[in-house]
């Protein structure tokens, strides 16, 4: 987790990641760019490259993802 504004100590949490990832989906986002988008969300939060590994794992229905 990076985080929640450049410079704080607070954490961007799941709780927050969550809240930005349902409004890129209500947005109609693209499948391919839902997470590419949320990790630049995450880096703006941050104020920068998040330090540590990065791992995205989404998961829908299977009609979702068509």
């Amino acid at each position: 987790e990076g985080r929640a504004a450049p410079g704080a100590s607070a954490r961007l949490g799941v709780e927050e990641l969550v809240g930005q990832l349902q409004v890129l989906i209500g947005e109609r986002m693209s499948r391919s760019d839902l997470a590419p988008t949320l990790l630049a969300q995450a880096e703006r939060c941050n104020g920068g490259p998040l330090t540590d590994d990065v791992a995205v794992l989404l998961v829908g229905t299977s009609g979702w993802w068509c």
